[in-house]
């Protein structure tokens, strides 16, 4: 027989998993420095969308902070919605590149990735 705190810990029938991520760890492998805007949430579930923005220079590493929405004694996470990056040459910005989480594994507190640029000043993205 199942006690009351299994069921009301969402492990009943019908229940799925959530799968997003908490937030985004970058390690920059490309020689040049890179543009980065991190947006958490979205407009769907009521709340507002936060955008963080991050140069990472050739070879850094940075971890987004854990963005959260107040919920008049309680927080919920703001799971990362979506991540645009430019490489940059000197002065000029490459093209936007916008990518889309796709977790898989449950709730992930910091997905790792790695990027770089091509010749042509393009983002690649290792998820």
């Amino acid at each position: 027989m199942l006690g009351m705190g299994m069921l009301g810990m969402g492990t009943g029938p019908g229940t799925t998993t959530p799968n997003y991520w908490r937030t985004i760890a970058v390690h920059n492998d490309a020689e040049m420095p890179v543009l980065l805007r991190v947006t958490f949430g979205d407009n769907e579930t009521g709340h507002h969308v936060i955008t963080e923005q991050h140069t990472l220079a050739a070879g850094e590493s940075f971890t987004f902070p854990e963005q959260r929405y107040e919920e008049g004694g309680w927080q919920s996470v703001a799971s990362v919605h979506q991540i645009d990056t430019q490489c940059t040459a000197g002065s000029q910005l490459g093209d936007l590149h916008t990518f889309l989480p796709h977790p898989s594994a449950g709730v992930e507190f910091a997905h790792f990735v790695h990027l770089s640029c091509d010749a042509d000043g393009a983002v690649v993205l290792e998820m």
